[in-house]
This record gives structure tokens, sequence and C-alpha cells, in this order.
């Protein structure tokens, strides 16, 4: 609505112009989809959460961790490109790799990744497929080593245990307080069924019970987290848009010094840059730093 005071009004629509940014960033990466302008935050988000950026991390090792001999080369090799920060995806699944939408049960469960120890490179870059797989969990700086097994131990609570064993600051954050474990307690198998079913339930070690990195699940299988994430993300938006239009007399003002006669409205579009967000009025170019809406 044209406000009464200043006859030009501020248009905006920020979530569709981050949509459109996002879309096109996910198919230069080669997410192509299709996907609804409601799935692109999600798909989004899906590969901000299960993504390893490639950075140098130190390599450690939970204690109860031991490397069979056969793999001993393979594994060597996967923690040279870590600790030298090259990219790890031709380790990943497939899935993970070109599935934006894909959900992970042990990465949104654990926060668990699992690596092929295939050693050779196939043609599109990914190692050798093999039975036999990595289980570790990727921090910023770190690579935490769990276990060698097999895609049966993708539900084995013994691979969440060594993380609270071993490094109880990562997941302290997701301990429930006064929780009665035995009321917790369910099998590998029970857990497996209810992952299937695109549920999830909290693990417990020893006399503890943590809730799922993902914080479980809502019926189409997109992790809560996510969710989360997706409805924080058009909250900030929003915020953007009222304060573009709180200032709108300073953004006319500016594009009328620029040369630009504007009608009833003037349209000004999102721009996120490196380190700044940017309001721009694509016929004059002009651009205006609204980051101080954030703070």
């Amino acid at each position: 609505m044209l406000d009464e005071q200043f006859p030009v009004a501020i248009c905006a629509d920020f979530v569709a112009d981050w949509t459109a940014q996002t879309r096109q960033t996910l198919a230069q990466a080669g997410f192509s989809g299709p996907f609804t302008d409601s799935e692109v935050a999600i798909a989004w988000f899906n590969l901000q959460n299960r993504a390893i950026h490639p950075r140098p991390r130190r390599t450690l090792r939970a204690k109860e961790f031991q490397c069979p001999p056969k793999f001993a080369r393979a594994i060597a090799d996967l923690l040279a490109e870590s600790e030298a920060g090259r990219s790890l995806i031709g380790y990943l699944s497939k899935k993970i790799a070109f599935d934006a939408m894909y959900t992970d049960g042990l990465l949104n469960d654990w926060q668990v990744h699992h690596f092929h120890l295939g050693g050779t490179v196939d043609a599109s870059g990914f190692v050798k497929r093999t039975g036999e797989l990595l289980f570790a969990l990727v921090a910023p700086d770190t690579l935490h080593l769990l276990h060698v097994g097999d895609h049966d131990d993708f539900s084995r609570a013994e691979l969440f245990a060594r993380i609270a064993r071993n490094w109880p600051e990562l997941v302290e954050q997701r301990r429930l307080p006064a929780a009665d474990p035995k009321q917790n307690l369910i099998s590998d198998v029970e857990r497996s069924q209810l992952r299937k079913g695109r549920a999830y339930a909290a693990t417990v070690v020893d006399d503890d019970a943590f809730i799922p990195a993902g914080l479980g699940a809502v019926m189409s299988g997109t992790s809560v987290k996510v969710i989360v994430q997706v409805q924080q993300l058009y909250h900030v938006l929003q915020c953007l848009e009222n304060y573009v239009r709180d200032h709108s007399p300073e953004f006319v003002d500016e594009i009328r010094r620029a040369g630009y006669s504007p009608d009833a409205t003037v349209r000004l579009q999102l721009d996120f840059g490196r380190d700044r967000v940017l309001a721009l009025h694509p016929e004059t170019g002009a651009s205006f730093d609204i980051s101080s809406a954030l703070l």
C-alpha cells in the first residue's frame, strides 16, 4: 500500500529474490531439481548440513577405533586428503553428492558420515564403492574416526556411544536432562525400522540419553533442524523487507539523485554479498547496504 506521507512506496519480495538466486546457485552446483519454491530452501539447508567443506582437519581416533590392515592404505589416503584440506566428496555416497533432497538417516541422527574405501577412483571422480565403510564425525577442524564396518552398522548405537565417551563436549548440548535411560533404550534393529519410517528416537549411552542431531523429522523425511532453519531464514528476509520499507524515503531520495524518476512504487531486489546484504535498484544500479538490519 502506498504510504500517505511519501508518494513513492517500496516494493520488495526478498523471499522470491533469495529463492531465485539460490535456485541458480544450486543449478550451477549440479542440483537442477526441479524444485518447488519451498523445496529450494530445504535443498539448500540439506546440502549445508551435510556438506564437508574443504579445509585442513586434524585426525582424532576414538580409543576403540581399529584399522583393518586391508584398508590401511585407503584410510591413509583419505586422511591425507582431509589433513591437506582437499575435497572428500569422492568418498561419500553418490546420493549425498547428487540428490539435494536426499535425507541421510545416519547423519540426521548422529551427525556421522560414512566414507567408501575402494581406493581407486572412477571416471566420475568417486572412489570405488565398497561394502566396508569408514564411519567418522566431521567437525570444522577435526575428523573423528569411529569405526570401520559395513552398511549393517548404520543403526549401531555404538557409533554414537564412541562420540559421547571420547568427545563428550561434542554432544553435551544434545543430552536430555533428567532423562531415564531405560525409557529411551531401543535396539539397533528398532532404530533402523524407525529411520525407514522417517522417525527418530533418543540414543542411550550409559546413564544418559541424547536427542538426534537433526532434531527428528517431519512426515516428508526432512529433518526438523532443516525446517527450523528455513523458518529462521524467512523471518530474517521479512525483517530485511520491513527495514527497507521503514527507510523508504532515504532509498527513494538516493534513487532520484541517480537521475531516476520513480512512479508510485520502486522495486528493490535482494543481493547477498560475501560480507554484506544489499538492496539493489535494477534500473539505476543503485545499491543500499542493509546489513545493519541483521544486528
